[in-house]
């Protein structure tokens, strides 16, 4: 407080100094020394409550203008809390491919796989994944009836950087900003490991 007495007789012409002043003596009397935390909170509720709502008065008896304001926000927004329901929104996802890499014929799915093997740097778990990644498209053929094997051939897979699904995205590279990474998108269970997993 000693710092401050050479200021204090500035008859108010930095407001939002004094009002920091105000409530900063105050809260370090009773939490302690303050850190970025408190002031970054102290920031954001000097925006909303008094810089806002003042810059929207015509600063002819501002202080009663910036209380109704705010108080007019506070009401709207505890109106809208307790009127929108959380049942009824929908979250539409959306999925967006981007980035083609490559595309190529399952026939040539191990061709492709070697190539890609040999031009990138693979973390263990993409090679895993290119395993289970044929084993479930042999899967999935084996359920649609009356395809046969050269149909199976003659599909074409286009191959992505990435994928937005939702908020999520999905990484198909290997280095992302140069940093290795790795979607967990599926997992691969074995039986035996399954004490070994943490989730």
């Amino acid at each position: 407080m000693k710092l401050f007495s050479p200021i204090a007789d500035t008859e108010m012409k930095f407001p939002k100094f004094h009002i920091w002043y105000y409530h900063m003596i105050n809260t370090i009397r009773e939490y302690g020394a303050i850190n970025g935390s408190t002031t970054e909170t102290y920031e954001s509720l000097h925006k909303f409550c008094i810089k806002i709502p003042y810059r929207m008065s015509n600063r002819q008896n501002a202080t009663s203008q910036i209380i109704n304001t705010v108080r007019h926000d506070s009401i709207l927004n505890y109106l809208k809390r307790i009127t929108s329901s959380t049942s009824a929104k929908k979250h539409r996802q959306t999925l967006t491919l981007s980035g083609i890499k490559e595309s190529f014929l399952l026939s040539d799915f191990n061709e492709f796989i070697n190539e890609y093997k040999v031009t990138y740097h693979l973390a263990q778990e993409d090679e895993k994944a290119f395993d289970v990644l044929i084993e479930a498209l042999n899967q999935y053929f084996d359920l649609i009836e009356g395809i046969n094997d050269d149909d199976v051939k003659a599909i074409l897979i286009k191959w992505y950087t990435n994928a937005s699904i939702g908020i999520d995205t999905v990484c198909a590279n290997t280095k992302y900003y140069n940093a290795p990474t790795f979607s967990n998108v599926a997992i691969n269970m074995n039986e035996e490991e399954a004490e070994n997993y943490h989730t």
